[in-house]
């Protein structure tokens, strides 16, 4: 499971909101000052509350022009915590100065023209640039219908970035609290796309219950822990209730059996509608297997749960032992992607902080011409992502090879790299003897129950470069583009790509990098053999020969010893479990051999072409034969 922290990026494409992700960059971080008012009285309460938390950090995005923005959130009929409450007043934060027209609004749809389809309509005579609270002209009950509370306002000068980047967004993605309509788009509905929350509050009075929390989600999904050892799961912790939420209470059920009440405070209160994400610890099973536990939550702030269904569901896989374990970042990238410097600065902050142990595979895919980027690769097609930059660690949810699902990709392979692996795996590789392929042995041992596992070979090239046009990589972070008025307002890391680059062709700015994990050849699940269903602590063998790639302008840049070997482990979902990399071995002749007798071979040896196609039995001609000792044997069969 990962962080559920949120990288919140700033879109750039003129005219339109777009989710094309090589639009992408980070854009003005701010603190939040609001403070959640809360009175409660004998017979009514009342709160600030949103999707957007107070104590989270802003960030903006914008078209880049000027403009009108219609910004919204969705509030549903009987909502669990807005339902049966009445709205008096809106809140919302606006830093943009060079704006006209700015008005708070109720409608019961998305509005195509807000001065015509609005239910209600507060034109805000003062903004202030930060927080505004604007008062309705008539209260409006939420109850059984659906709701849109937004705002609007139009730019009428864009060369500040406030005004460029107008609209304030924070804290994690959540359906219906990011609806947005610019000049010349339709409304979008930006859940999923790592924006955050519109940061606007609704001021709602009624009825609340006092300690009350339900969890975030109800499926938290698989938890890896080993024998004796101690599994991390994330347990996000809604507050329902009108009482700051500072401490829970649960306890685990397994096979009907209820563990002890377990009590824990959390790192700072939270208020209502506040999501917290807690990092908790579950002991593994005393015996290797899959069993279904399920979590309850009983207490809040000491007191009974006012909750209904406080209770969600955890898979623990139990190992039998630990076993070394590599992640992989598998990286989109491509030469004409101007953001993409930002990955290439993550992948190698990733290489010097976790060396092999955090595996990366650059592929070029983004540049979809070989003119333009020497390193495209059209076989490694089978990973989906998004735009570029982005990633996935171990074929997990796309996102940013820089940022992470946070503000730092970092704390991701942290978190993955915690989690025991589920298969053991080891890998030798050997160049052929012109040094055109790479003969691949790797050895598998599960370590759950039985299970299902394919293997996948990658060749990947560090140091390339060069000086002509496919090796440039373009950099829009350069100050010719205007995104930044100086350095410092990058990271640090970052800040060297403000005057990196030359212009060329009066068009694109671009630099000559040295790239690295840049993805050569690929044998995919599909083309080796697969290993299949695996008892426990079975371990089985696999082998395949794969070529490098032969166009003259990348094989020009590639030097062999720079060239190394990685092999993926994939289970039954796709997902890779564990992985491990190596050095390619010189080429070593090896003799032809008698060929054994069935009999003789262990059982463990198995039967290769060649081309690493595993043989059931014995055939005609040369046999690659791999001997339950690990060694290689070549035997012709008459």
């Amino acid at each position: 499971m990962k962080h559920f922290f949120t990288s919140l990026l700033l879109l750039v494409v003129a005219g339109t909101f777009s989710m094309q992700a090589q639009s992408l960059q980070k854009h003005t971080l701010r603190r939040a000052h609001a403070q959640n008012i809360m009175k409660v009285g004998e017979n009514t309460n009342s709160a600030w509350w949103g999707y957007y938390s107070d104590s989270e950090y802003l960030y903006s995005i914008g078209t880049g022009k000027t403009g009108t923005y219609d910004c919204a959130i969705m509030v549903p009929a009987n909502h669990a915590i807005a339902g049966g409450k009445t709205l008096s007043k809106v809140r919302f934060y606006l830093y943009a100065t060079h704006v006209a027209d700015v008005k708070v609004w109720v409608a019961d749809k998305k509005p195509s023209s807000v001065d015509n389809e609005a239910l209600q309509i507060v034109n805000v005579e003062q903004v202030k640039a930060g927080l505004n609270e604007v008062e309705l002209s008539s209260p409006v009950i939420l109850g059984e219908k659906a709701l849109y509370i937004g705002y609007s306002f139009t730019v009428t000068d864009a060369s500040a970035e406030d005004d460029a980047y107008p609209v304030c967004v924070g804290g994690s993605d959540m359906a219906n609290a990011l609806l947005l309509k610019s000049s010349s788009g339709a409304w979008q509905d930006l859940n999923g796309n790592n924006f955050g929350c519109l940061a606007l509050q609704l001021y709602l009075e009624g009825e609340f219950m006092g300690n009350a929390a339900t969890f975030g989600i109800t499926d938290l999904g698989e938890c890896v822990a080993s024998i004796g050892g101690k599994g991390v799961f994330y347990l996000p912790v809604n507050n329902m209730g009108a009482n700051a939420l500072e401490s829970i209470d649960y306890y685990v059920t397994a096979d009907g059996v209820d563990g002890p009440e377990q009590h824990v405070d959390l790192p700072s209160p939270i208020s209502l509608g506040t999501m917290s994400v807690l990092t908790l610890q579950i002991d593994g099973d005393a015996s290797a297997g899959i069993r279904e536990k399920t979590i309850t939550m009983t207490k809040v702030n000491g007191q009974a749960n006012e909750t209904e269904s406080p209770v969600a569901k955890l898979t623990l896989s139990t190992v039998s032992k630990v076993a070394d374990r590599s992640i992989v970042v598998e990286e989109y990238t491509g030469t004409t992607c101007g953001w993409c410097p930002r990955g290439i600065v993550a992948m190698q902050k990733i290489r010097n902080t976790f060396g092999d142990k955090a595996i990366g595979i650059a592929i070029h895919r983004y540049t979809t011409s070989k003119s333009s980027d020497a390193m495209y690769i059209s076989t490694y097609n089978h990973v989906t992502f998004g735009g570029a930059p982005s990633a996935r660690i171990n074929r997990g949810p796309v996102i940013d090879p820089y940022y992470g699902s946070g503000n730092n990709v970092l704390w991701d392979i942290e978190n993955e790299l915690a989690i025991p692996a589920k298969v053991a795996v080891s890998l030798t590789a050997q160049w052929n003897a012109d040094s055109t392929k790479v003969d691949l042995s790797s050895s598998v041992q599960n370590l759950l129950s039985d299970a299902t596992y394919k293997v996948e070979y990658v060749l990947v090239a560090d140091g390339l470069k060069g000086k002509s046009t496919p090796w440039q990589q373009h950099n829009y972070y350069n100050k010719a583009y205007g995104q930044f008025a100086d350095a410092s307002q990058l990271p640090d890391d970052l800040a060297f790509l403000f005057d990196e680059g030359q212009l060329f062709n009066n068009q694109y700015v671009a630099y000559y990098p040295e790239f690295n994990d840049v993805a050569l050849s690929v044998a995919k699940s599909t083309q080796t053999t697969a290993i299949g269903q695996l008892a426990l602590e079975e371990s089985a063998d696999n082998s395949y020969t794969l070529a490098l790639p032969t166009d003259n302008t990348l094989m020009a840049a590639v030097k062999k010893q720079n060239v190394f070997a990685v092999v993926l482990v994939t289970d039954s979902k796709g997902m890779i479990v564990n992985a491990a990399k190596t050095a390619i071995a010189a080429y070593e002749a090896q003799g032809i051999d008698e060929l054994p007798q069935d009999g003789q071979l262990t059982r463990h040896a198995v039967r290769y072409t060649l081309d690493g196609r595993q043989l059931p039995a014995a055939q005609k001609g040369l046999n690659i034969i791999r001997m339950g000792d690990g060694s290689v044997r070549k035997v012709i069969v008459k």
